[in-house]
């Protein structure tokens, strides 16, 4: 999919989803609102740049978590 500048709200969903999903694997408190928006911050390029599978973001961000 081709980013065209806004979100339709299937995927406002799914962007959602993603980040509440990560949040909970890892612990992140929804009260943690400078980590939470940069995690959005994240998924949202991911998102500008065509990665549209929630699979494939969780992925994503799990990759780019510190070991």
């Amino acid at each position: 999919m081709t980013f065209q500048g806004t979100a339709n709200p299937s995927e406002l969903a799914l962007l959602r989803t993603a980040l509440n999903e990560h949040c909970t694997e890892f612990g992140i408190d929804t009260s943690n609102a400078a980590m939470r928006d940069t995690i959005a911050s994240r998924i949202y390029s991911l998102f500008e740049n065509g990665v549209d599978s929630l699979e494939v973001l969780k992925l994503m961000l799990k990759e780019d978590r510190p070991q």
